[in-house]
């Protein structure tokens, strides 16, 4: 198949590397404490993906990032440094 989707709580259930990874990320957002299913508190989740992503691309991969315009504040200034 030339598609895989799982649900998993980060890459935890991902063994190998792709060329493209489609990620929905809950909403990046302060400290707040609400929907942890739609909200990421401090970014806590978007962090540790962008920590980890380049060990399950491939060296060309790509990964694309849904996620709300208020996301700016959690990503890095420079993306080739993920």
């Amino acid at each position: 198949s030339l598609v895989r989707a799982w649900v998993s709580d980060g890459f935890e259930a991902i063994t190998d590397r792709y060329d493209a990874i489609l990620l929905n990320a809950p909403w990046p957002q302060g400290d707040e404490k609400t929907n942890i299913n739609t909200r990421d508190p401090g970014g806590a989740f978007i962090r540790r993906i962008l920590a980890s992503v380049h060990e399950y691309l491939t060296p060309n991969g790509s990964l694309f990032l849904m996620s709300t315009p208020k996301i700016d504040g959690f990503l890095p200034q420079d993306p080739k440094k993920f």
